[in-house]
């Protein structure tokens, strides 16, 4: 009985530690510290990694975004949590560019994010889905905290994609799904998916 409470009050010890706010910024601190050794060399050199089909000739472009949140559990008076990913991009054929989202991983360093992408089928139904690491291109808006990714599938430009992800906490999740198949010379895109995803500010 008495090596039973031991075990508990030493692991409620451990709980109430890994909760504090002291330990929560440490944290925090850390994985700024660990996202401020990472720039655009690195970024470019690990993208390099994937085959994103650019443009001969063309660079890449790097955009870094840093994502502050907190989660449920969190109050008002703890400090903001910071997630840091990056943005590869290179144009990619006559109308688009390619993009790779990496987010910054405290333990295993600049990962590659597979974006949730809907199979479309006749009549804008969705088939079935996959997770892309090179997508259309993907742009940060700040207004929204969100990411935009857009895509043109003809010469004319009436036919295409919009879709919008949103953070949660430390995912990136699809929001919304714009899909435009119809060749009428106007990009018109119809909502074929959507969802609701709560603020994490």
């Amino acid at each position: 009985m008495e090596k039973t409470l031991k075990w508990i009050l030493s692991n409620l010890l451990i709980l109430a530690f890994w909760c504090s706010p002291v330990f929560a910024k440490n944290r925090i601190t850390k994985k700024r510290h660990i996202a401020s050794e990472y720039t655009e060399v690195n970024v470019k050199e690990k993208a390099k990694s994937f085959d994103m089909g650019c443009n001969e000739g063309f660079s890449l472009e790097v955009e870094k975004i840093t994502h502050r949140f907190r989660y449920d559990y969190d109050s008002a008076k703890d400090p903001e949590r910071e997630s840091t990913y990056f943005i590869a991009t290179c144009p990619a054929g006559a109308l688009n560019k390619a993009s790779i989202l990496f987010y910054v991983d405290e333990n295993t360093g600049l990962q590659a994010i597979a974006l949730a992408t809907p199979v479309m089928g006749e009549e804008s139904k969705i088939l079935g889905w996959r997770g892309n690491i090179v997508v259309d291109g993907l742009t940060y808006d700040p207004a929204l905290d969100m990411l935009v990714s857009r895509s043109k599938t003809r010469n004319a430009g009436d036919m295409g994609i919009v879709a919008t992800y949103a953070f949660l906490d430390n995912d990136v999740v699809l929001k919304r799904y714009e899909y435009d198949n119809t060749p009428n010379g106007k990009f018109d895109p119809k909502v074929v998916y959507e969802v609701s995803v709560p603020s994490s500010k």
